[in-house]
């Protein structure tokens, strides 16, 4: 019999043995990711670089909207500006 116990403690405590290796891998696996979401939190300097990317091309596009505004306008002034100078001379040789 004694050699019947040991035979099933030794495969049960393989099987346990496997057991609790697969738990601890599990255990790091997820350790590892809540430390690297942890890291990511902390690291300021990162988010900030990330939220300045992320607005910078809708930003971009104001600008550029902007811009085109102004020169549109500033095209507009000139031409008006333009004929009633043209305007005034003709009105003065007639």
């Amino acid at each position: 019999m004694t050699g019947t116990t040991d035979t099933t403690r030794t495969t049960d405590t393989a099987d346990g043995t496997e057991e609790l290796r697969a738990h601890v891998d599990g255990t790091r696996r997820e350790l590892g990711e809540t430390v690297a979401a942890l890291a990511a939190r902390a690291n300021l300097l990162e988010r900030v670089r990330a939220k300045r990317d992320a607005l910078r091309f809708p930003l971009a596009a104001v600008a550029v909207t902007a811009l085109l505004a102004a020169t549109a306008l500033a095209a507009a002034r000139r031409t008006r500006h333009a004929r009633r100078r043209r305007g005034r001379g003709r009105g003065r040789r007639g």
